[in-house]
């Protein structure tokens, strides 16, 4: 028995590193290879929605960055649930500032559905007047060239949605340092495998550019709007009506300072839960890939064996060679190295933890609501 174990905890060790290598070339190949034909005549009026809910690090600067754009025409609408919300002070700023933009505020707006996010984007979809929508996350801050690279794309009649890779920027603790350290570097890979495999079947909520009569046709907004995975049913969605999802060599910057512990922890089970019930199978694979674990668990097992040492050791530092390349190489920003020590420990004791409660939960935290979630995915909310 000992020995079939030993032989298991040898393999999946194996396979995560070769895993983990695979996604460093693959990564390294797609930046290399990949063009991004941009056709520079096709720059039509942009609709830009952004659905806001409480004050987020550097709100007012993200905001501000949207109005700051190097593109012909276009309009920023901000939608806010609660009329009360601390949000709409900094949106009224950033509107009084820039006069000369077609920039409006909707508030209240009230639920149309459990997703906060899509029942937002509802009513600014509503209330838009281009067809070119982008919508994205309030952590956005974006340069000027932004909308250039990511509508584009969308000259291409096959092209459903454009989406780039959201990156996080200015981590001033150890909870935000340990979130851009590790999601910097695995977000790559996330996506450059299945687009190179054209299985790519999700958008990314940090921005997504989409056709106005794309997005109505296939009623996006209506299936998404109770979804704890909006990112995962729209893809889905856009690719069962036979469109293309295009990853562009882009990353988003998204700001994030500070966070709490159960912050992170929460906004990461909802996600290790969404992807379980998007991708069932997927996930239970994913679990058989942590090699940092199986390599820990082996090295207990043996404490005295220097294969198993090395093992660990090995499979940690390739590990650690891949969020540095990484970071350094595509997210090009200041980047917290001083809490890299601390992406062993998530890999081998947090990383389980999140991935065992995500297979088995039905309930997720969303800004501070708790919802129960169904086997298809729609949310209902529990408490406030």
């Amino acid at each position: 028995m000992i020995v079939i174990l030993d032989s298991l905890l040898i393999t999946v060790s194996v396979a995560s590193l070769l895993y983990t290598i695979y996604n460093i070339l693959v990564t390294r190949y797609f930046f290399k290879q990949q063009t991004d034909e941009n056709d520079e005549s096709f720059l039509p009026p942009v609709s830009i929605l952004k659905a806001l809910k409480g004050m987020e690090d550097g709100l007012e600067d993200n905001l501000r960055s949207f109005c700051q754009l190097d593109y012909p025409e276009y309009e920023v609408i901000f939608c806010v649930e609660d009329e009360k919300d601390p949000a709409i002070s900094v949106v009224k700023k950033v509107i009084a500032e820039y006069k000369n933009l077609p920039l409006r505020l909707i508030t209240p707006c009230p639920r149309l559905g459990a997703n906060p996010k899509i029942s937002n984007l509802i009513y600014g979809l509503k209330q838009a007047r281009h067809q070119i929508i982008v919508y994205n996350d309030s952590e956005v801050r974006v340069p000027r060239n932004y909308l250039r690279k990511f509508v584009p794309p969308l000259a291409d009649e096959r092209v459903g949605a454009v989406i780039g890779f959201p990156i996080y920027q200015g981590a001033q603790n150890w909870v935000a340092g340990l979130e851009a350290l590790t999601l910097n570097a695995n977000i790559f890979s996330m996506l450059i495998s299945p687009y190179l495999g054209n299985s790519l079947d999700a958008v990314i909520g940090a921005t997504v550019a989409i056709r106005r009569k794309v997005l109505e046709s296939c009623r996006l907004f209506e299936v998404a709007k109770d979804h704890v995975a909006d990112d995962g049913i729209i893809g889905k969605t856009l690719v069962q009506n036979g469109y293309q999802i295009k990853l562009i060599k882009f990353v988003i910057p998204m700001i994030k300072y500070r966070e709490k512990f159960r912050e992170y922890f929460l906004r990461n089970l909802r996600w290790s839960r969404a992807i379980r019930i998007m991708k069932t199978k997927g996930y239970f694979i994913l679990g058989s890939l942590m090699g940092s674990l199986y390599a820990f668990l082996y090295w207990v097992m043996h404490p005295t064996q220097r294969f198993a040492l090395g093992l660990l050791l090995f499979l940690t530092l390739v590990r650690l060679i891949q969020i540095i390349y990484n970071n350094k190489k595509y997210v090009k920003n200041i980047i917290p190295w001083r809490y890299l020590w601390l992406v062993p420990i998530r890999d081998i004791f947090l990383s389980p933890v999140l991935w065992l409660l995500g297979a088995f939960g039905n309930t997720v935290w969303w800004r501070g609501i708790k919802y129960r979630i169904d086997r298809r995915g729609n949310m209902v909310m529990m408490s406030q």
